[in-house]
């Protein structure tokens, strides 16, 4: 079964995106799952959704892998929405254990940015959204209405200028995608090589002229998010912002 990771706040706009990724930018007549975190409260695009495909609620990381293995052939394309309550890092990585495992197939991991939210302490918040970055395939520019158009370049620049392989696009104001169908090419364009399979030898370029004195390891280096330290903790936290974004919401 093809999967989509879709990343972001809970305000962020990720249902809006999702409606329109599956009425104009999958392709054919595939049977299409939606998962979302029973943590997540109810959203006006729900119903539609409903409509357009089978929406089912997870209680867990364990929970949402027993749903996914009962699917089956029960559908051809699904929509994971990460718990935005969950550490963003602990998310990605649970996510790549199904796909380890083979009961899912990874095609492209989609980042979306509430570029109110992030505009609103870009120095404080531009940490999380940089893990977002990271891990994404394509990033969508969300909630920019009521944005200068000066800061929503900014956040784009940011990764710009960080030469971030993942692609740009805006969600219009009438909540639709600049172009859904090109979000769901399979074509990865992540800076994160955590789903990539290769050989850590090949990273190396050795050859009889270059070869180290010491010895040394070709172990397969950890994403720098799941890297943890002897006791246990990430090596690179992920700033948990599900309070902050509620906090903007409920300010606004």
């Amino acid at each position: 079964m093809d999967a989509f990771l879709i990343l972001g706040t809970r305000f962020s706009g990720r249902r809006a995106a999702l409606l329109d990724l599956i009425s104009r930018g999958v392709c054919g007549e595939p049977r299409v799952a939606v998962m979302l975190s029973e943590s997540e409260g109810e959203g006006e695009f729900d119903s539609t959704i409903k409509n357009l495909a089978q929406f089912i609620r997870y209680s867990s990381p364990e929970n949402a892998r027993e749903i996914v293995e009962n699917l089956g052939g029960g559908a051809d394309v699904l929509f994971f929405v990460a718990d935005s309550y969950r550490n963003l890092a602990d998310s990605v990585e649970d996510f790549k254990k199904m796909c380890d495992a083979g009961i899912v197939r990874l095609v492209r991991i989609i980042g979306v940015f509430d570029c109110a939210l992030y505009a609103s302490d870009f120095d404080g918040l531009a940490g999380y959204f940089d893990a977002v970055s990271h891990f994404s395939d394509c990033v969508l520019l969300s909630n920019r209405s009521g944005v200068k158009g000066g800061d929503v370049n900014k956040i784009r620049k940011r990764y710009e200028a960080a030469c971030a392989p993942h692609i740009f696009q805006l969600e219009m104001k009438d909540g639709r995608l600049e172009n859904p169908a090109a979000i769901l090419v399979d074509e990865a364009r992540r800076l994160s090589m955590a789903f990539d399979d290769y050989d850590p030898l090949d990273e190396l370029e050795l050859d009889e002229d270059t070869l180290p004195e010491e010895p040394f390891s070709i172990e397969k280096k950890p994403d720098p998010y799941f890297e943890r330290l002897e006791n246990g903790a990430r090596a690179k936290p992920v700033l948990d912002v599900s309070k902050i974004a509620e906090d903007f919401k409920n300010g606004k």
